[in-house]
């Protein structure tokens, strides 16, 4: 993945094995949790704002959904919803910018 990132040609080579015996020691449950768990790592070490762009988005649409469903359905504003969502957004923004800056400052 790493070599992937930096521009390095990778090539793919197959691999004789043989067939195992016995039962699989994979875990279902936790194994996938440990899979996303390495991929959200992975993302967040080399390309930070895939995760932290997103999540700001999620968090500006909740801010207009408080502002949308608050005007619209319960006829009043939600003030501290709508600017702790922005906030949010903000933050997480402003996280990602930072950790992207991290990420190409380490790689020079």
């Amino acid at each position: 993945m790493a070599a992937l990132n930096n521009g390095y040609t990778v090539q793919y080579v197959p691999v004789d094995y043989l067939k195992r015996t016995g039962s699989s020691k994979i875990r279902p449950i936790r194994d996938t949790l440990n899979f996303l768990m390495l991929i959200l790592r992975m993302t967040l070490l080399f390309r930070p704002l895939k995760i932290f762009i997103p999540l700001s988005i999620i968090f500006t649409l909740g801010g207009l959904a408080f502002f949308g469903i608050g005007e619209m359905v319960f006829g009043r504003l939600y003030t501290n919803a709508i600017l702790f969502m922005a906030e949010l957004a903000a933050m997480a923004l402003m996280l990602g910018m930072l950790a992207d800056l991290i990420n190409v400052r380490l790689r020079r």
